[in-house]
């Protein structure tokens, strides 16, 4: 049979690497049949982490290694989809066919309009999905690589500190030095036209240049009475 996308992950990660899979909307109906074209084998290697999808998927249907339906209660699709909205009013939230955790997880919508709910960057799944991003790290990060991580954050953070609090205002003192000391060098330049004052103050000028070509036009917004 030809290839599939999933197909393709799979071989990618390896005989015994697991795939996390995430669908919103019209990406889980997408995922859907997708799945139906996958051994059984394989989707025991899969994880479905669905958004507002257009279908439920659900282990009664699929041999996957884990999955869970987020849906905010507002969210138009959820009464589109019969498994969804059975689920919602029968009220079961607890684990099934051997899945510890819900494989439907219900959402109070953060801002109210069922559009911006839906949305996979808006605020109700942006919280689940941020979650799910630290249920993933603590899964299959090793502890050594979130310790790279965490460490390569804090000397950024600390690179940050150094150039704000000390490399910025001794370049600034000896930009103001160099300021002066070609200040100098052009009044006696123009009395006495050496060559070497020359090329200080023709460095200046450049480096004044550059300087404005970096500087944004300063624009002015008239205000109306």
């Amino acid at each position: 049979p030809e290839s599939t996308r999933p197909s393709i992950a799979l071989a990618s990660v390896g005989d015994s690497g697991v795939v996390v899979h995430i669908a919103h909307s019209q990406g889980a109906l997408i995922t859907y049949f997708a799945a139906k074209r996958l051994t059984e084998e394989e989707l025991s290697r899969i994880e479905i982490i669905s958004f507002g999808g257009g279908a439920a998927l659900t282990r009664a249907e699929f041999a996957f290694r884990r999955v869970v339906n987020y849906y905010a209660i507002n969210d138009p699709l959820l009464f589109l989809v019969p498994s969804a909205n059975k689920a919602l009013r029968s009220g079961f939230l607890v684990g099934i066919h051997g899945q510890q955790e819900p494989e439907f997880v219900f959402l109070s919508p953060r801002d109210g309009n069922p559009v911006v709910d839906h949305g996979l960057m808006g605020p109700t799944y942006m919280e689940a999905l941020r979650w799910e991003g630290r249920r993933f790290q603590s899964q299959y990060e090793s502890r050594s690589s979130r310790l790279a991580k965490t460490s390569r954050t804090s000397v950024d953070t600390f690179i940050q500190i150094l150039v704000h609090y000390f490399a910025a205002p001794i370049y600034s003192v000896v930009m103001v030095i160099f300021y002066f000391i070609t200040e100098c060098c052009e009044e006696v330049y123009l009395k006495t036209n050496d060559g070497f004052l020359a090329v200080i103050v023709s460095v200046k000028v450049v480096i004044r240049a550059i300087g404005e070509c970096f500087e944004e036009d300063e624009t002015y917004e008239r205000i109306l009475n």
